[in-house]
């Protein structure tokens, strides 16, 4: 199985718009509709796959997502740079849309970098240097340990900052894996995330449509 043959991105590509074209009739005039790109799982750095097929893979994911009617793409849940930054030039390639740079920052020093290794402050210059609109942060944690990576975006530059934390971290109970944090108790962080410079703010890994409901009352009026 190579998941960089051309066919096979190719249907990736067309599941990608079609998610895409029931998401925007879904959110109609009512809400703006993100393309979501995640990562290949392979690392750049050790050569296992040539950087430009998976580019192109993500040049055709990118342009399936804009035949779908995406308003925006977000590149989500990277841990390197090399691969975030083909990401970004592949949206850049095949779409004119705006674009988020987003890593999950859960490792190094009180857990604010990359898997990795990279640092908030390297995802602010990658995203300058590529053209981003924002930046971020998503999955790997709660939105506790997310206010401290929001304020080390903005510090380091990042004018736009999007912030998407999990429900908590996992834990597993009576066999099934759970993420712990309710509606309203992971809702209780978006006023210092917002005051720790994030502009959008989300849910990732166990969150609901009642986890967003609950932060949409936590920002009533900010």
């Amino acid at each position: 199985f190579n998941p960089f043959d051309h066919r096979r991105h190719m249907i990736a590509a067309e599941l990608a718009e079609a998610g895409a074209a029931l998401s925007r009739q879904a959110a109609g005039d009512e809400a703006a509709v993100f393309g979501s790109i995640g990562p290949t799982g392979k690392i750049v750095m050790m050569g296992e796959v040539a950087p430009g097929d998976i580019q192109a893979a993500f040049a055709e994911q990118a342009a399936g997502l804009a035949r779908g009617g995406v308003d925006a793409i977000v590149c989500e849940t990277f841990a390197e740079l090399d691969e975030l930054r083909l990401a970004l030039a592949a949206v850049k390639q095949a779409t004119d849309l705006p674009v988020v740079a987003c890593m999950t920052f859960d490792s190094g020093p009180n857990g604010t970098a990359t898997m990795m290794g990279a640092t908030p402050a390297d995802l602010v210059a990658l995203a300058a240097e590529a053209g981003a609109d924002a930046v971020g942060a998503n999955c790997g944690a709660g939105p506790e340990h997310y206010v401290e990576i929001a304020r080390m975006l903005r510090a380091a530059g990042g004018a736009c900052v999007w912030i998407k934390p999990n429900a908590g971290l996992p834990v597993t109970r009576a066999g099934e894996t759970i993420f712990p944090m309710g509606p309203e108790q992971f809702a209780a962080f978006a006023g210092a995330l917002v005051d720790a410079g994030a502009n959008f703010l989300g849910g990732c890994c166990g969150t609901t449509p009642e986890h967003i409901r609950a932060l949409r009352r936590a920002l009533k009026g900010r």
